[in-house]
């Protein structure tokens, strides 16, 4: 009577270290990735731009839309439009 002796490794150990290796890999290629990337402080410079000023937007000392045809009425402490409501 022979006895049949299993070599082979089992499911679950074979898949841990499929795993690994693939870890080992992973880490092995993001080593060599940051490796190759620039240096942040020898990059150049961008300049900022400024946004556009809006045209029709400039509002008098008390914010009223002087494009818009509005401005200060001290009687009743309001922006208005003169031709749509008077100002005593």
């Amino acid at each position: 009577m022979s006895k049949s002796i299993n070599k082979g490794i089992s499911a679950p150990i074979g898949i841990f270290i499929i795993g690994l290796a693939a870890l080992v890999a992973g880490v092995g290629v993001l080593k060599y990735q940051s490796s190759q990337m620039p240096n942040p402080e020898t990059l150049p410079k961008l300049k900022i731009l400024e946004a556009p000023k809006i045209i029709g937007g400039q509002k008098d000392e008390h914010g009223c839309l002087i494009a818009a045809g509005y401005s200060w009425c001290e009687a009743k402490s309001e922006c208005l439009r003169v031709w749509e409501e008077e100002c005593k």
